[in-house]
């Protein structure tokens, strides 16, 4: 009996041992790389790239080849977007080994690394990107297994910053950035009056490949949208009607911001600036409430894009009663959310 109790208690303490030794692996498979490796890659990365010390821009210690434990990754390089600028993102064991490392030239340079969940490639890496000229930046997703990068996916450029988070908890993150809404009705407007859409690129694990979609000034998705028919005489008129019964409701003389939330879908943006660039007051002037379905003409132009609407008003002197006619002319261009008024001259 005490033999049994004593063989009882070797096992138990022989299990704990076992048990103390598996945490010890597991804790050490998660643990971060120890500092002195951090600094001893550092070293490499800069001897094998030929770069200053001050030239390392970032470290990450990150598990992006989904193996259980973290790598270390360093984004360097001459990074000051000139002729001959280069950069480079290496990867390194948490040994210290040299896994890989991914070039870049000087028409996109790397600034920034982020980490990315991806549903199918698990912990992929986010790589922020610069051109050499224009303005913007992108993300490039990479997945990396076997010594090797993979692209995923390279954003167009975001004009206002990029984001990156699980907007709807799927275990995947969503890209998000704002891009220039450049059309017809944004032609006259300055980098400073620019209009921007919201895009997000989504991971589609069925298609194994991220989907872009952008959201209008509306909040509505561009290819959910029902397509704009062509407009008619009828329509036109009612358009400027509307506009005309909206321009004057409320504050006579908003502010600019409040003026754009009211009209943003009845006039072009290209007008509405017309309001904080001009003289507001020339705005309120047109005399949009005249058009009449009979006396008014109606002409679309060929590629049915835009429609134009002509007549004469009578209008009568306050001081000598004289009677005259004008010619106001409309201009209404198809936009993705409607036909809105892009211009008005009398």
């Amino acid at each position: 009996m005490m033999f049994k109790r004593i063989l009882c208690s070797a096992l138990i303490v022989i299990l704990g041992v076992i048990g103390c030794m598996s945490s010890y692996s597991s804790a050490a498979m998660g643990s971060p790389p120890k500092q002195q490796i951090v600094y001893k890659v550092q070293t490499d990365f800069i001897k094998a790239n030929k770069l200053a010390k001050s030239d390392i821009r970032q470290t990450l210690t990150y598990d992006i080849n989904n193996d259980g434990s973290n790598e270390i990754i360093i984004l360097g390089g001459d990074l000051q977007h000139s002729i001959g600028s280069k950069g480079y993102i290496g990867v390194y064991s948490k040994e210290g080994k040299h896994l890989a490392t991914k070039k870049y030239d000087d028409s996109f340079l790397p600034f920034d690394l982020r980490k990315v969940k991806n549903a199918t490639y698990k912990n992929c890496l986010g790589i922020g990107e610069l051109p050499g000229a224009s303005g913007g930046s992108r993300i490039q997703i990479l997945a990396f297994s076997k010594g090797e990068f993979m692209s995923l996916v390279v954003t167009d450029s975001s004009e206002n910053g990029i984001t990156i988070k699980d907007v709807d908890n799927d275990s995947n993150d969503e890209i998000i950035g704002y891009e220039w809404y450049l059309t017809e009705e944004t032609r006259h407007l300055s980098h400073v009056a620019a209009i921007y859409d919201k895009y997000v690129y989504s991971w589609d694990k069925k298609k194994g490949k991220y989907i872009k979609q952008v959201y209008g000034q509306d909040g509505k998705r561009d290819d959910l949208r029902k397509p704009v028919n062509t407009l008619t005489k009828s329509e036109a008129i009612q358009l400027l009607n509307k506009a005309s019964k909206t321009l004057f409701s409320g504050n006579p003389l908003p502010r600019f911001t409040e003026f754009k939330e009211k009209m943003q879908f009845l006039l072009t943006y290209n007008f509405i600036y017309r309001y904080n660039s001009t003289n507001s007051i020339d705005v309120y002037s047109i005399p949009l409430s005249e058009f009449d379905m009979n006396k008014a003409t109606f002409k679309m132009s060929p590629d049915k894009q835009t429609a134009t609407v002509t007549q004469k008003i009578e209008i009568v002197d306050a001081d000598t009663e004289e009677h005259s006619f004008i010619k106001i002319t409309a201009v209404l261009i198809k936009t993705k959310y409607g036909w809105k008024i892009d211009n008005v001259t009398f």
